[in-house]
């Protein structure tokens, strides 16, 4: 009850302030965790009251985004909210600090939206991850940005976020459990070691000592441990946090001042590549940098940030229908096997009780056939009474058996009508959801929309390069005609002229330098959709293979069912003779006994005949 109040809600007015914030939950007990997370509903709270602080603030517009990340034992990332994307690096922006490159940011506009996308970033964790679940951390980040001023040529903003970091690991070296990426960052820090360029680390690093305002550690233990090892490691552990210090400041930063700010760098390191003839690994290494740098300023643009989000929505959507079409396959498949299963199970218990009903006639009949012997015409009656009882009960039993058999057959040829009904219209609802152009067809417009925006940027730059040394050139021309004495010389004269074709040419050598960097840019673009492309194709090629391979395989599964249900018919054909066979010999052993029993009974007839005419003989 006093530990969201206490500690948690004094930072949320300050990070929508203009400042960052950071909630780290570390410990091996995971249903400790998940307490305080889900059961307390901790982040949920955090997200409300979040909204609840921006709706307060109205002199300016609101841009809010979500991500949500997953980090592997082993380094490896993975986005939650898109699971495909694992292509997920740190870049160091030159305000803002560490941002995650090819994250997916979704919009939202409620604290409903943002809460949504952190449970289905949970279910996704937990359908993914398995057992590993327990040694996995994750990283689910709330970003708002304000326009504080509106201006186009120096716009400037403000950014708030706030990052919920849930640790896994312990909190000494020695546990079985792993150790926590905390304990690790903050012994590199220590030891002034490499830091590992690692996507958790470098987050964690930033969170640590970077500009955030607050750090608020929340240690989780399995209650047996509260007198264990664990409890001064883990004290000591939230010691060593809480003596960091940090340098706070707000978000405030302008587009246009940071991408001048980098182009300017940009041009000075390659005018200096340029001056020296050869550039060295380490001057590649910082332009490249700098390059991606200016890039990811870029894409920090709200309407770039609005397009990515309705894509990666797009692609969440048609992931989400392609599993819950899975799903469903899966659960109507494990049903008409559980009622094939069913049905075999009953007619094998049918087919286990008429044996036992032949073997028990034929043994009857057997030693009737050997005990046979003139009897009462009662005794006869009741023996055959008894045969057809029994015979009566294999006639059911046959019929029973055939009765499963025509469903088991129902059920090998496939669903019912109402479950391919079931099953065609919720994937027209899935297909209506979805956008009408292909994967393919998106994948080629966005590559091509990316390549035209990329030229045009290029185009822009070089021309207003071409602008700048005009100007420059048009203003250099007075100043040396004013500086150039009445009664200069030819010679002096000539100098001059040749000292600006030089500063002509230097520019002009610059600005093709300028063009040959967009070139190259733009070939490597080219180049990576090519690959790209090539990719797609060959997955493409894989899952035709795949499917030719499982059409193969199905038609090989039917054949065999063919031919075990032809097998099956002439065995039960085999087995009806047999039983008619059998139901024929006992009708005829029936028949017999009443046919001896009818000449039993008319020589008794005659015989008393006999007696009597030779009574009225004598008497005659």
């Amino acid at each position: 009850e006093k530990l969201y109040p206490e500690l948690l809600l004094p930072l949320v007015p300050l990070v929508v302030s203009g400042y960052s914030g950071n909630v780290l939950v570390a410990g091996t007990h995971r249903s400790g965790k998940e307490n305080i997370l889900c059961g307390q509903v901790i982040v949920r709270q955090l997200i409300e009251d979040f909204f609840n602080e921006l709706n307060k603030m109205t002199d300016g517009e609101w841009f809010t985004t979500v991500s949500f990340v997953q980090f592997y034992p082993d380094d490896t990332a993975v986005d939650l909210l898109y699971p495909q994307n694992r292509d997920l690096k740190p870049v160091t922006h030159p305000v803002l600090g560490i941002v995650i490159d090819n994250v997916c940011e979704i919009v939202v506009q409620t604290p409903g939206d943002a809460w949504k996308l952190y449970d289905e970033g949970r279910e996704t964790q937990k359908a993914t991850t398995g057992n590993l679940i327990s040694r996995c951390s994750s990283l689910y980040s709330i970003s708002a940005e304000k326009r504080l001023r509106s201006d186009s040529e120096c716009a400037e903003y403000s950014l708030s976020r706030l990052q919920v970091f849930d640790l896994a690991g312990g909190a000494f070296r020695n546990d079985l459990n792993g150790i926590s990426p905390l304990l690790k960052v903050l012994d590199q820090s220590e030891s002034r070691s490499t830091p590992s360029d690692s996507l958790l680390p470098v987050v964690l690093t930033s969170a640590l000592h970077g500009n955030c305002y607050n750090i608020i550690l929340l240690r989780t233990m399995a209650p047996g441990s509260l007198v264990d090892e664990e409890t001064p490691w883990a004290l000591e552990l939230a010691h060593r946090v809480r003596g960091l210090t940090t340098r706070v400041s707000p978000g405030h930063w302008s587009p246009q001042r940071t991408t001048h700010r980098l182009r300017t760098v940009i041009r000075e390191l390659r005018n200096s590549i340029v001056l020296q003839g050869e550039s060295g690994d380490d001057e590649t290494r910082e332009l490249a940098g700098l390059i991606k740098t200016l890039q990811v300023v870029k894409n920090q643009d709200w309407e770039k940030k609005r397009e990515k989000s309705k894509e990666n929505e797009e692609k969440r959507k048609k992931e989400h229908v392609s599993l819950k079409l899975l799903k469903i396959d899966d659960n109507l498949m494990e049903q008409s096997a559980k009622t094939y299963r069913d049905i075999q199970e009953k007619i094998r218990q049918l087919q286990e009780q008429l044996k036992k009903e032949m073997e028990e006639h034929l043994r009857a009949m057997k030693e009737a056939r050997q005990d046979f012997s003139l009897t009462s015409t009662t005794d006869g009656k009741v023996t055959v009474d008894k045969n057809q009882e029994r015979v009566g009960r294999i006639q059911e039993l046959r019929e029973a058996i055939r009765e499963e058999q025509r469903k088991r057959k129902n059920a090998d040829q496939g669903f019912s009508s109402s479950q391919k009904q079931e099953i065609s219209s919720k994937f027209q609802n899935a297909n209506y959801s979805c956008d009408k152009m292909s994967d393919a067809e998106l994948e080629y417009s966005q590559a091509l929309n990316r390549r035209r925006r990329l030229k045009e940027e290029h185009g822009d730059l070089i021309h207003k390069e071409l602008l700048k040394m005009e100007q420059e050139l048009e203003a250099e021309k007075p100043a040396c005609k004013s500086m150039s004495p009445e009664g200069c010389c030819l010679c002096h004269v000539q100098d001059e002229g040749q000292a600006v074709e030089v500063q002509r040419l230097d520019r002009e050598r610059e600005i093709l330098v300028l063009q040959l960097e967009a070139l190259r840019r733009e070939k490597a673009e080219a180049e990576k959709d090519l690959e790209a492309y090539h990719h797609r194709r060959i997955q493409e090629m894989d899952s035709l293979q795949a499917e030719s391979l499982q059409v193969f395989r199905a038609f090989r599964e039917v054949f065999e069912d063919q031919v075990e249900t032809l097998e099956k018919r002439y065995r039960g054909l085999l087995l009806e003779v047999i039983q008619d066979a059998v139901y024929l010999s006992t009708r005829n052993q029936e028949l017999e006994a009443e046919n001896k029993q009818l000449e039993h009974a008319l020589a008794k007839h005659r015989d008393a005949l006999t007696v009597e005419r030779g009574l009225r003989r004598a008497q005659q």
